[in-house]
């Protein structure tokens, strides 16, 4: 599955995680030169209110086989802070 989001406008919400630049993208691995052009600077976490609540997205499951525990900070900021913070 793909998702790969407009940034949101600043009136709109926050882009609190975005891709590197195109020629930046890959440590390690493959990816192909029109999905690295479509990724470069989208956002892969995003934070917009609606209504009360806060509105936290994900371009990519976070906790995919633990493939990559760093980012088991974001799921937890995600769950346990922002909503502390939403008023």
């Amino acid at each position: 599955e793909s998702r790969i989001f407009t940034p949101l406008d600043r009136a709109d919400g926050i882009n609190v995680l975005r891709f590197a630049a195109a020629e930046n993208l890959v440590a390690s691995g493959y990816v192909w030169d029109e999905n690295r052009r479509q990724m470069a600077f989208k956002p892969y976490l995003m934070a917009q209110r609606n209504g009360d609540g806060l509105v936290i997205g994900f371009a990519h499951d976070p906790s995919t086989r633990a493939y990559l525990d760093g980012l088991d900070l974001l799921i937890a900021n995600a769950v346990i802070i922002a909503p502390a913070r939403v008023r």
